[in-house]
């Protein structure tokens, strides 16, 4: 029965995947992608609560704590918002849950070489549609830094991917391949951010030992993601506030903007007001920064409460006896990188990316691995 629900489960968070890089490749504004697009927190918070429920038995007191704390969030700020958008009180909790979905499966070989399909299958679509665009010179069917994102997460996963598979040289040949495709892509729809993280994470990734991070006993992943969550706001405030940089497409004046809302009362600091939206552009614009989304959002109770909570996930991990790989050591680095994409995006904050941005840290942290005894037993074997 257990196999069953893993298989289940695995399903399911594969099906949400593939569903967030459809709407990417195939575009929002067909009815079927438009439908999924703009009930994507509803369709994340409804697989969250099925998954969790058919694993009923595999919680534990600290899985409780979560749910109970996604719950009480819920109504915190159901009452508490000042937001007429019915689902803003539903974005932390699902936040949560999901990332609770992914600690508790397991992905095995058949799961990662499906996740790693789904991945290309997306490249692929993108830059094919890419090249069409670009050849009979059309507009672009969505947004082109959200395209640059797609590929991106596409390329960082099936990178690490390709990676752990034992398939020889040729998967060296792939990579390469992979990351120039991507290369391209990204540049010719100039998406700088996504281009700029690319190449942090090929770098990182290709020179950062993997064996030696596993040594390590110092958390240096939570250390980075707790000087990173606070540390954001702080530099959003001085290239915001400052005269000398205006070196990111006009996102200076939104953030301005942004903190003199945000610091007018005591309120909208503590448990926030709503999704600050400015037309100081000539447009109707969000603020193209998750940290900030969140403050204006939730205020600095909910920045707490979520980026907290991705910080005990990894402290956890890392303090547990699971055996760490050096796929779970990429992932990671590929978490820090979409964290510093979200800088400058609203990724982390968006439903519709929701199952991308946190399947890297949820197979991370999966508490169904075996421990790190188990795996010397295996090795010697």
């Amino acid at each position: 029965m257990g196999n069953v629900t893993n298989r289940v489960s695995n399903f399911i968070l594969l099906i949400l995947v593939a569903g967030s890089y459809w709407l990417w490749a195939a575009g929002i504004t067909g009815p079927y992608t438009k439908f999924v697009f703009e009930n994507a927190i509803y369709i994340c918070l409804a697989a969250a609560i099925f998954l969790l429920a058919i694993r009923y038995k595999q919680l534990t007191k600290s899985d409780l704590g979560i749910i109970l704390l996604s719950f009480f969030s819920f109504l915190f700020y159901f009452f508490t918002t000042a937001s007429p958008i019915p689902w803003i009180p539903l974005i932390l909790p699902t936040l949560l849950l999901l990332i609770l979905c992914f600690k508790k499966t397991l992905f095995d070989n058949f799961d990662y070489l499906m996740l790693l399909g789904i991945s290309i299958v997306s490249m692929v679509s993108i830059l094919y549609r890419i090249c069409i665009v670009q050849s009979l010179g059309q507009s672009y069917w969505i947004n082109t830094n959200t395209l640059g994102t797609a590929l991106l997460f596409s390329t960082i996963t099936a990178v690490i991917l390709l990676k752990s598979f034992k398939i020889g040289f040729v998967k060296y040949v792939l990579i390469a391949l992979v990351y120039v495709a991507n290369f391209i892509g990204i540049w010719i729809v100039t998406s700088e951010t996504a281009l700029i993280v690319l190449t942090l994470f090929c770098i990182i990734d290709t020179l950062i030992p993997k064996k030696l991070i596993q040594s390590i006993k110092i958390n240096i992943f939570s250390i980075a993601l707790s000087l990173l969550f606070i540390i954001v706001p702080f530099i959003m405030h001085y290239i915001a506030t400052t005269n000398t940089l205006r070196i990111f497409s006009g996102r200076e004046q939104l953030w301005g903007e942004f903190f003199k809302d945000w610091l007018s009362t005591p309120k909208n600091i503590l448990i926030g007001k709503e999704p600050f939206y400015s037309s100081i552009l000539g447009k109707n614009l969000g603020i193209h920064n998750s940290f900030l989304y969140v403050l204006a959002t939730y205020g600095l109770l909910g920045y707490a409460l979520l980026f907290g909570s991705i910080i005990g996930y990894v402290l956890v991990f890392w303090r547990s006896k699971i055996s760490r790989s050096k796929k779970d050591i990429s992932f990671l680095l590929a978490f820090l990188c979409i964290c510093i994409h979200a800088t400058m995006e609203q990724t982390l904050t968006s439903a519709s990316w929701f199952p991308l941005v946190y399947l890297f840290l949820g197979l991370t942290i999966s508490d169904q691995k075996p421990t790190e005894k188990q795996t010397r037993s295996s090795r010697n074997a």
